[in-house]
């Protein structure tokens, strides 16, 4: 039987209908080798890499973030833009565990199984701690279990930068402690706030010299690997 063997940079070329019809072809230094394409995973990575590995230049975020409200997308977003300058990450509001579940489906309806799309490596979700019982059913979905965060307290407003939350409400770091900041709205020394005026706030005082607290810190880490492709292997 005689076979055609075409190597392209264009994705049309992909057979779709018979995965192990695809090889992928990998040059490292002088050594070239193929493998055999053996999962509907290999041929969406494969498309993806032919597509220019870059969801960016086909008019995609670099990575998503789902998050539970207002006061969190505010402020994640300032800092997402701060310290990763070059790449587009959209934050985006899920109301709620449930709400984010329904935007995981929305992302499965127009994109595949997260558990074989390229994006499931730079997908983000960011859950309050009293919701964290349903990390589990988002790892179901297809969520990567490192990819979800879970703060150890409960609220965005605890990983504000104290310095910058105390000159809004004209007090020092050390009174805050006695305050309800989970409260909505927000009242120090009289002034009184909502916690999305205080996060809209807080997001427009901070700067790259803010100080970060070790949590998001940790999350920025994670979601700028992503974008960078550096943990497309890991999970």
């Amino acid at each position: 039987m005689e076979r055609l063997f075409i190597s392209t940079h264009s994705h049309l070329f992909l057979d779709r209908a018979v995965i192990s019809n695809n090889w992928i072809v990998t040059k490292v230094g002088d050594l070239v080798s193929t493998r055999q394409a053996t999962t509907v995973a290999d041929l969406h990575q494969l498309q993806f890499n032919l597509l220019g590995n870059d969801f960016e230049s086909m008019f995609l975020p670099a990575a998503i973030v789902l998050v539970e409200g207002d006061s969190d997308i505010s402020f994640i977003e300032k800092m997402l833009k701060l310290t990763i300058l070059d790449r587009k990450v959209t934050v985006v509001r899920g109301d709620g565990d449930g709400g984010i579940q329904n935007k995981i489906h929305f992302l499965e309806s127009a994109l595949g199984p997260l558990e074989t799309s390229p994006f499931r490596d730079r997908l983000f979700v960011v859950l309050d701690k009293t919701h964290s019982v349903n990390k589990q059913r988002l790892v179901q979905k297809g969520v990567r279990e490192d990819h979800i965060t879970v703060w150890t307290r409960n609220g965005i407003e605890y990983l504000y930068p104290r310095d910058v939350v105390a000159a809004l409400f004209h007090c020092t770091p050390t009174e805050l402690d006695s305050f309800n900041i989970e409260s909505d709205p927000i009242q120090i020394n009289g002034i009184r706030k909502s916690k999305k005026e205080l996060a809209a706030e807080v997001a427009s005082a901070i700067t790259s010299s803010s100080k970060v607290d070790a949590e998001l810190a940790s999350l920025v880490s994670r979601i700028r690997m992503a974008c960078e492709g550096k943990n497309q292997l890991a999970g």
